[in-house]
């Protein structure tokens, strides 16, 4: 009888210690849940940075790393979960961030679309914090307008920005080097 009491006691004293361990492994679990990290991004140039789609959460939470303009650059409508770039952009306003929208489709990136970035960048209040579905038309379309500045990069060193934030430019190469070829011609 001793000997099943004392079993009986170890018994609840584990069943003890596995809900209080569930508990604080619930409670973990909540809180990460509620306070997500700041939205991942990568720095293109000193204040430039891509990311992939931002939330209304992200924006409302203070989690943009500090960017004083957020610029879009998916189009409306791409995928069923994305916000509308009219509520990105209310949530931005409220956040007291600036915001653009500039909308590039997948495929050719238009030259419309690489002029109205560069002016928008050209003009930002801080730091900038573009995005589209993962990140790499916002990265490209800064490329090309990188390569279209007068003042920009060369080439390499534009391709090999766009690289380490993960985002191939193989297909954009001869357009690079093209726009770079043009604005050597016009300092001429």
């Amino acid at each position: 009888m001793a000997v099943l009491r004392k079993w009986t006691h170890t018994f609840a004293f584990l069943i003890a210690a596995l809900v209080g361990m569930a508990g604080v492994i619930g409670l973990a679990w909540c809180n990460k849940q509620q306070s997500r990290p700041a939205v991942a991004h990568q720095e293109l140039v000193r204040g430039v940075w891509v990311t992939s789609q931002v939330s209304l959460e992200d924006i409302r939470g203070g989690k943009l790393h500090g960017a004083r303009m957020l610029i879009d650059l998916r189009p409306d409508g791409e995928a069923p979960d994305q916000p509308p770039s009219a509520q990105v952009a209310d949530a931005a306003r409220a956040a007291g961030i600036d915001f653009a929208y500039i909308p590039v489709a997948h495929g050719a990136i238009a030259d419309e679309a690489v002029t109205k970035l560069r002016s928008t960048l050209a003009g930002q209040p801080g730091p900038a914090l573009l995005y589209c579905h993962s990140g790499s038309r916002a990265a490209r379309t800064w490329a090309l307008g990188e390569a279209t500045d007068e003042r920009g990069l060369p080439a390499a060193t534009i391709r090999d920005i766009v690289a380490r934030a993960g985002f191939a430019t193989r297909d954009l190469d001869a357009d690079i080097d093209a726009r770079i070829a043009a604005r050597k011609q016009g300092a001429n």
